[in-house]
């Protein structure tokens, strides 16, 4: 009888557990009206702001919205879109590794779901996916955690799960039967898009994106102080520092190389090469009149290539006459920066943003205007100051004539 009572007695204790364990549990139909509202499209566009892609976001703050980077790549122009509203968005935070970007949106009018901490998460739980698979917008799907797949150092990279996601649903939210969010679906390339193989990546990568990103910009402002140490942030060149670049001819695989030379400070003015090259301390082209990195000085409107404080999604036209050959002539172009990333430099990891350049040079010669199609790039590293990459492609309008590629690469900044 005692051991009856007893089997009761617990079997009663832990149907109280259970049901304060699920006291906040919710309905499909409660979760899906509790952080619908927080979900929304990503739309990306081309230069030509022609629709490029679209995948799904989720919104954790005020005015900020979550997604996979993967559904940026090679946006110019990012929105998000919630039935009839819809709003631009520019690119904040980003952690590429894991796949984890932030957008900021200026006059969303959103709630913030909950992130829950990914250590919480256990096979078997029900969970709810939203998202706009294929572009339907706020498609719910309901099933289980099915797996938890981590690294060979046990940290969860993946939660694997039944809830049904589609091509679009990248960047959505994947929720537990309490609304609060525990991972962004995703469809990329570790998962691929195999049926039935559905894939989260888990909602501590969401809270730890502003550390992460933080971090990144910090090593690589610091490669580019510590590795061309003059030049760099807090670092003003002095005379005789040499800036060196690697030109070369993509058409022949030629290269050469050029070097810039101080030999003068006056106040806030560099002089390089005898006053052939004037720039401020911070970078700033002022005057160039005699070229030595190739097209990207034969070419270069006034002002440079880049705009120091420029900002992702920052446009502006160019129209400027260039004197030296094969750039003679008057130069016609868009610039528009697309795009703000880490890059591998021979200087080290290094933050850069892209400039695309997209337009036209009328030359004349002997009386005949030839007409060339050009497109440029140009990689600027705020943490220098400087280009540290250049790219150009200009195809002439008359058979016959000579296409030119060029490329610059910055290699060193040497102080003895």
């Amino acid at each position: 009888m005692r051991v009856s009572v007893a089997w009761r007695l617990a079997g009663a204790a832990a149907a109280l557990l259970s049901a304060s364990a699920h006291a906040h549990a919710l309905s499909a139909e409660q979760v899906y009206a509790r952080v619908a509202p927080s979900v929304w499209r990503v739309l990306t566009y081309d230069a030509d702001n022609l629709p490029l892609g679209q995948g799904s976001g989720v919104v954790i703050a005020d005015e900020s919205v979550v997604t996979n980077c993967h559904v940026l790549a090679k946006a110019k122009r990012l929105a998000v879109k919630r039935e009839t509203v819809s709003h631009d968005a520019k690119l904040v935070l980003w952690d590429v590794k894991r796949d984890v970007c932030q957008l900021k949106v200026a006059g969303l009018k959103a709630p913030a779901v909950t992130v829950t901490d990914s250590s919480k998460i256990a096979v078997g739980q029900n969970v709810f996916a939203i998202g706009n698979p294929k572009g339907l917008e706020l498609t719910m799907s309901a099933g289980l955690v099915s797996s938890l797949r981590r690294n060979d150092a046990g940290q969860l990279i993946l939660i694997q799960t039944s809830a049904a996601i589609s091509s679009g649903s990248s960047g959505g939210g994947l929720f537990n039967d309490e609304g609060a969010l525990i991972g962004l679906t995703t469809i990329g390339s570790i998962t691929g898009d195999a049926q039935n193989l559905n894939f989260a990546i888990p909602s501590d990568w969401v809270r730890e994106l502003p550390v992460r990103h933080a971090a990144a910009a910090a090593s690589a402002a610091t490669a580019g102080r510590d590795n061309a140490a003059p030049g760099g942030a807090g670092q003003p060149l002095k005379r005789g520092d040499r800036i060196v670049y690697r030109v070369t001819d993509r058409l022949t695989g030629v290269a050469r190389e050029a070097v810039y030379t101080v030999d003068s400070l006056d106040k806030d003015q560099v002089s390089f090469n005898q006053g052939g090259r004037i720039e401020r301390q911070d970078g700033s082209l002022v005057s160039m009149t005699a070229p030595v990195a190739g097209e990207m000085d034969n070419c270069m409107p006034p002002g440079g290539w880049s705009r120091p404080g420029m900002t992702l999604g920052q446009g502006w036209s160019i129209e400027a006459t260039r004197p030296t050959d094969p750039c003679a002539g008057t130069l016609s172009m868009r610039a528009y920066v697309a795009t703000e990333e880490q890059m591998n430099t021979p200087l080290g990891t290094l933050m850069v943003q892209r400039v695309d350049f997209k337009g036209s040079l009328a030359s004349t010669s002997r009386a005949v205007v030839i007409h060339y199609s050009v497109q440029a790039r140009a990689w600027y590293a705020p943490a220098l100051g400087r280009t540290v990459r250049f790219e150009i492609d200009a195809v002439p309008n008359y058979a016959g004539l000579t296409r030119w590629r060029e490329m610059a690469e910055l290699t060193a900044i040497r102080r003895d």
